[in-house]
């Protein structure tokens, strides 16, 4: 319950403020292209991030009949924490062996709509 109540003082004080957050993406799961490990090894990592205060890990589904992609990423909420918490997300990568495809800022309002699941086939 914790975790919840802590997102939602975040989305607040998102809205107060017009700040850029870090968004880093993963290399997608593709069943075209990498063995079903991979996708297991894309869903622990997804796990473990998600236990990281400060951190809004989501998945987002773009599979179609027998194809599956999904992709994972993960915001960093905490801009003073910055640089500790992209150390945190490369440890795990490695650990994992996903590599990090690449880094974004976020304005806002895409924060907001990743953190309410406004997006289609987003899993948080």
């Amino acid at each position: 319950m914790k975790k919840i109540f802590d997102i939602n003082k975040k989305i607040s004080l998102l809205i107060k403020e017009n700040i850029f957050y870090k968004e880093v993406e993963f290399v997608c799961y593709n069943s075209d292209s990498y063995s079903p490990e991979y996708e297991v090894r894309q869903n622990n990592l997804f796990k473990e991030l998600k236990k990281i205060d400060d951190l809004f890990a989501y998945r987002q589904d773009f599979s179609e009949f027998e194809h599956k992609e999904i992709s994972l990423a993960v915001i960093i909420l905490d801009k003073e924490n910055e640089e500790n918490l992209i150390g945190k997300i490369n440890n795990l990568s490695k650990k994992y062996n996903i590599e990090i495809d690449l880094i974004n800022d976020l304005d806002n309002n895409q924060v907001d709509d990743r953190i309410k699941g406004n997006m289609e086939g987003i899993e948080i």
